[in-house]
């Protein structure tokens, strides 16, 4: 059975047996085959290691492909290296690379061939047992040609443009952008990540193709061109994933059909939609068109699926549905398609199904509602809020966001406008609930409410102030510096004010205040921390510090005595720590009284 794995002629298979009784010339070819019969006896002694594990390939090009594997269940810690055995489908003989660890790049393949592999491991006493053969086709020139065609008719640049991209985050919005500027920009454009993700995926569902390509299900989303978390939890889960998401939308650019635009309703009646949509602008291969649609409540309306309950096909850009429930809401969307996949829906319309009298135009589809509304951070007066871009809308659409809140004992919704993902609510009453909504405006309307949040303010608690803190904390000298540490609690956080001996030298809206005082006087002996937060008392802490100083002498005035008389020397000295004090008799020589 080795012999044969290891692909020995029938021949060659008998030495293997031992079943030969007389050697002619015909055993000669057998000879090359000599080490592939030694491998098999040592095998048999259990020397050699087992196969290697799921071999498997990725990022198949016209040229390329990437293999990858695991070490043998047995004796994969004697494994020094790999042997790899490759050849075109068609052919006899394998090609054997030498020396070869995983992941491998299989270099200088033909376009649009079948090739099969396999791996082998090496130890000390040989080369084990083969792999499970893959086989696969490298890429096609043509088909590669046309996606490139493709990909230069879709302009990823121009979609981040109309979106609204900052200039700074410009040098990203490209299929080849570098790693170095990813990692540069990273950090600045995380709060227009939707927008660059929006515009890669192109209106595109690129899930077949992550899929295939080894992307978790997690951030599947992502090649869907939707975040369902934070930004900062996607990228900390698929940074070693976006190299494959950014291919897939590269490769799907020039395969998977562009959304559709402009969808309406023209006419609505009891049981009846008739809907009128413009095909992709991007002169995608489209064969036809599905019209997804399901009866929703007010529960359900505002889910975003993929797939709704009911599908009809299409071929021209109107349609019309029918034998609907009369007086029901149903959710509506159209997605092209074509042999590669469908693209994502574009907009989203909800109907009443009664008979109504529809303006010029009709109703027109808009964005799904934005969505994964959370509570960043919170006070005692402000509270910051945070969601996540409709799933649905247009790549290229430049999408605005209205916030309405209210405490859940008013009746009226403030509302505020904003441009980003996120908003701080402030002036509001401390230990308080407020309830808040988010909806997305686009240029065909407005969107249905995202879910409801519930926030609650934080309790307010008067300010406390602990005494202040001074370094050095026992040698602060006259003229050098000192660093004055104010340290207060509280709910709404305090303003903490730094007062020495009696004058305002900071104030600040702070827990934590650091200041440093230069060219240090002796009046600057009472530092003084005090803080206010609106809520119940002020308070302030003292502390008095004694400030070290070099002497200074005042001496008395000139005295007369006659030779022999008794006089009284007399000096004020100033300083800190108390001085030692000598009086000289000349003035020379120093000689002490």
């Amino acid at each position: 059975p080795c012999c044969r794995a290891r692909g020995l002629p029938d021949l060659c298979q008998d030495l293997c047996s031992g079943n030969i009784t007389q050697l002619d010339f015909s055993y000669f070819k057998c000879v090359k085959y000599m080490s592939t019969y030694s491998n098999c006896l040592m095998q048999g002694y259990g020397v050699l290691p087992s196969q290697p594990t799921k071999l498997r390939v990725s990022n198949i090009e016209t040229s390329y492909a990437i293999l990858h594997w695991e070490k043998p269940r047995t004796l994969g810690e004697t494994v020094s290296h790999y042997e790899l055995h490759h050849r075109l489908l068609q052919d006899q003989e394998y090609t054997i690379t030498d020396k070869v660890f995983s992941p491998y790049i299989l270099e200088n393949l033909t376009s649009d061939s079948l090739y099969e592999v396999y791996v082998s491991a090496v130890n000390i006493h040989g080369v084990g047992e083969p792999s499970q053969r893959v086989v696969f086709s490298s890429q096609s020139k043509l088909r590669e040609a046309k996606v490139e065609e493709a990909v230069n008719e879709y302009n990823v640049t121009a979609c981040c443009v109309e979106a609204g991209l900052s200039d700074m985050c410009m040098p990203i919005c490209s299929f080849d952008a570098s790693m170095t500027k990813l990692k540069a920009l990273g950090s600045v454009c995380a709060s227009e990540f939707s927008k660059l993700l929006r515009c890669g995926a192109g209106g595109r569902n690129h899930r077949g193709c992550c899929s295939r390509r080894g992307v978790p299900p997690s951030c599947l989303p992502l090649c869907s061109g939707v975040i369902i978390e934070s930004v900062i939890v996607t990228v900390s889960t698929c940074v070693p994933y976006i190299g494959n998401i950014v291919q897939c939308f590269e490769e799907g650019t020039g395969l998977l059909p562009g959304p559709v635009q402009e969808l309406h309703a023209v006419d609505v009646t009891d049981s009846e939609v008739v809907l009128s949509w413009e095909p992709p602008n991007d002169h995608s291969n489209v064969t036809d068109y599905v019209i997804h649609y399901n009866k929703v409540d007010n529960t359900s309306m505002h889910e975003t699926l993929l797939k709704l309950d009911n599908q009809q096909n299409a071929s021209d850009t109107t349609a019309t549905i029918r034998g609907l429930d009369k007086g029901a809401l149903y959710n509506i969307f159209v997605v092209s398609r074509n042999e590669h996949g469908t693209s994502l829906p574009s907009s989203l319309l909800l109907i009443n199904t009664t008979k109504t009298e529809i303006s010029e135009g009709g109703i027109a589809g808009v964005t799904s509602p934005p969505h994964s509304m959370a509570v960043s951070s919170h006070s005692a007066t402000f509270v910051t809020i945070s969601w996540q871009p409709p799933e649905f809308s247009h790549p290229s659409e430049p999408i605005k966001y209205v916030l309405y809140y209210k405490p859940s004992s008013e009746q009226a919704f403030v509302s505020v406008n904003t441009s980003v993902t996120s908003h701080m609510i402030d002036g509001l009453r401390p230990n308080t609930k407020y309830i808040a909504y988010v909806t997305a405006i686009s240029k065909k309307g407005q969107s249905l409410p995202s879910e409801t949040l519930v926030a609650w303010t934080d309790p307010a608690f008067p300010a406390f102030v602990e005494p202040p803190t001074v370094h050095p904390i026992n040698l602060v000298v006259e003229g050098s510096s000192m660093t004055i540490l104010c340290i207060a609690m509280g709910t709404p956080m305090p303003t903490i004010s730094l007062y020495i001996s009696g004058r305002l030298v900071r104030q600040e809206v702070t827990r934590h205040m650091v200041t440093v005082i230069y060219n240090v006087t002796r009046d600057m002996d009472h530092i003084s921390c005090y803080a206010d937060n609106g809520y119940g008392t002020p308070m302030e802490r003292r502390r008095k510090i004694t400030i070290s100083r070099k002497p200074h002498i005042t001496a008395s005035g000139i005295t007369m005595a006659a030779y022999g008389d008794s006089v009284v020397l007399e000096c004020v000295v100033d300083a800190h720590p108390e001085p030692k004090m000598l009086f000289w008799r000349d003035y020379a020589n120093r000689v002490p009284v």
